[in-house]
């Protein structure tokens, strides 16, 4: 399963259109199972697609709804039947065969959806936001949905969505497109971990890291160094610091919310103001202002600062991320 992310007109949803053979390509090469799709028609290329509002027949029964591209296929009854009755059971459908769909809610109707899309046995299922409006609770059991019909039918995905934590959940590959632009490509854990550029450190994550453009000053044989914000705010960086960025160049510092540790360090971290508390049930949010600077903090929700409080957040050295403040590419240690 490949997940494309990205902000809105980055392109996402026209990348499945080409794919799906909806819109024709002004260059370049599209090619499902090594098979060139030049002058394919939609029909033969092997896709289904799923929408973010898909249409069901009012008509018919959720049962038809989900066996009706199989009218099209040379089939045996037991054949259709089976194969059916496999969807049927993947998505929880049981209860819901005999309704109609103006009496189903969003999420049992993008249940449906899903089940007429891949009883086809699709070799390309192309999602375009098809949790956006499930409420959360049906849209976890529909990511459970997502992934039992992957493995239980080895489909190939391709799933378009806005939501990064579906995306890391779901995914095996995140593509993140930028302005029609491939800006990063890989597992969702080693593009969040090794963002390789500014742009994507920013765009993954909730929220997104904190990047601070300033100087770096290195200071002790250990490779410490001092990290002065643009106005003279600083930040004690603990060595080995990257070797691409330079003493006395001006780049960016990028650090994740979740790698701010309360407590003092003689070798590592700054001394703010708490501006924010926002508790999340397990954890909460910090706000903390440095010099004209916030930055964001995770923590566990036990004993919280309050607004006004000065607090220490350290870091460890694997936890420091550096990038061109002139290409905001990533610099590698």
């Amino acid at each position: 399963m490949l997940a494309l992310v990205g902000p809105s007109g980055s392109g996402k949803t026209t990348t499945l259109r080409l794919i799906a053979g909806l819109d024709a390509a002004d260059d370049g090469v599209i090619r499902i199972d090594g098979r060139d799709m030049a002058g394919v028609p939609p029909h033969e290329r092997g896709a289904a697609m799923v929408f973010q509002d898909h249409p069901l027949f009012p008509h018919l029964t959720v049962r038809e709804n989900v066996g009706f591209g199989l009218t099209f296929i040379r089939l045996s009854k037991e054949e259709r039947v089976r194969r059916i009755t496999e969807v049927v059971d993947c998505l929880g459908l049981e209860s819901l065969l005999d309704r109609s769909p103006a009496g189903l809610s969003g999420g049992e109707r993008q249940r449906v959806a899903l089940g007429a899309a891949v009883v086809c046995r699709p070799r390309l299922l192309l999602l375009d936001e098809p949790l956006a409006q499930v409420d959360a609770q049906h849209r976890a059991l529909l990511r459970a949905n997502l992934r039992q019909l992957q493995a239980g039918l080895r489909l190939t995905m391709v799933h378009v969505t806005h939501d990064q934590s579906e995306a890391m959940a779901l995914a095996d590959r995140v593509a993140l497109l930028r302005a029609g632009q491939l800006e990063q490509v890989g597992g969702p854990l080693e593009v969040y971990r090794l963002p390789n550029t500014m742009f994507a450190a920013g765009f993954l994550g909730s929220p997104g890291m904190n990047l601070l453009q300033g100087v770096l000053r290195l200071g002790t044989a250990d490779g410490d160094g001092v990290f002065t914000l643009h106005d003279g705010a600083e930040i004690r960086v603990p060595g080995p610091v990257a070797a691409s960025a330079h003493d006395g160049e001006r780049c960016v510092l990028g650090l994740r919310p979740e790698v701010l540790v309360p407590g003092r360090n003689p070798r590592s971290g700054f001394t703010g103001t708490v501006d924010l508390v926002e508790p999340s049930g397990a954890e909460a949010l910090l706000g903390v202002r440095l010099g004209g600077t916030r930055l964001h903090a995770k923590m566990a929700s036990g004993r919280l600062p309050r607004i006004g409080d000065s607090i220490g957040l350290g870091f460890a050295p694997g936890d420091v991320h550096w990038f061109s403040a002139a290409t905001g590419r990533r610099l590698e240690p």
